[in-house]
């Protein structure tokens, strides 16, 4: 069997609890060895440096890694801080562990966008963060995963959160140097939230689903599904990955799941 490693944000996490993504269904898709390490509101430098982590630990076949763009990424070295963060009263009070993705309470990185409640990141998000700094960073771990995987001879495809502005990317000088070096033919289109904006069930958005009643924009079950037969399924089969018999069964599963939930979320908000 064929080792596909995957990794990306919350809408490819496999430990998502509430519905199965589409990480979590591609061994029940495919003949294949899975391991992912996703993790939620993961930024792209975690993205890169858990992939490349794991491609020297696991040595897979096929990588395939989900982006993110003006995300921030900071890794959490020393207990003080990490405390602060885990007790804090931020949406993204946790920590990730890079080789394993998953949460932790002791040293990794803590994943946050425009989070400010920790003050900390407050100073940074009102004094220091752009979207020249970010995008530089962005398309500097895209060409260093693409890099190393054509450096190892494995397959990869990149797959976006949301689609790329190209040409914000090549106006600027200084992102225009990286944007070149990036190969965009790897790229599986559309976006994650190409894919949610068009789907059939875009108006079923479980928003506070989780039991903290927070939001979530994690792609709903069918949605989920579709990105993995539609998107990812022609390319990893083109890779030379066999699907598994009698996949129909893992979308009556989606299809079940989504309507049960669908059913529990109107009478939670009659």
């Amino acid at each position: 069997m064929l080792k596909i490693l995957t990794g990306g944000s919350g809408p490819s996490y496999a430990g998502w609890k509430y519905w199965p993504t589409w990480t979590k269904m591609m061994p029940l898709y495919f003949r294949c060895q899975h391991k992912d390490v996703s993790g939620p509101a993961a930024g792209n430098l975690y993205i890169a440096r858990s992939l490349i982590y794991n491609i020297q630990q696991w040595k897979p076949d096929i990588v395939i890694a989900q982006w993110n763009f003006n995300r921030y990424d900071v890794f959490a070295g020393q207990q003080t801080f990490v405390d602060e963060v885990i007790s804090s009263k931020s949406i993204r009070n946790f920590i990730l562990d890079m080789p394993s993705g998953k949460t932790t309470t002791g040293s990794g990185y803590w994943c946050s966008s425009i989070d400010d409640v920790v003050p900390w990141k407050q100073y940074y998000v009102n004094n220091i963060k752009s979207d020249l700094g970010t995008h530089l960073d962005d398309l500097h771990n895209m060409i260093t995963l693409q890099n190393i995987c054509e450096r190892h001879k494995i397959k990869y495809k990149f797959l976006m959160h949301d689609p790329v502005d190209h040409n914000v990317l090549q106006e600027n000088e200084q992102t225009k140097s990286l944007y070149n070096e990036v190969d965009w033919q790897h790229f599986v289109e559309p976006s994650l939230s190409e894919i949610k904006k068009a789907h059939p069930t875009r108006h079923i958005d479980f928003e506070f689903i989780e039991e903290t009643g927070r939001s979530t924009s994690i792609p709903n079950p069918m949605m989920q599904y579709d990105i993995l037969e539609k998107s990812l399924a022609p390319v990893l089969t083109s890779m030379g990955v066999e699907k598994r018999n009698n996949v129909d069964r893992i979308k009556r599963y989606c299809e079940q799941k989504q309507s049960s939930m669908w059913e529990e979320y109107k009478k939670k908000n009659a």
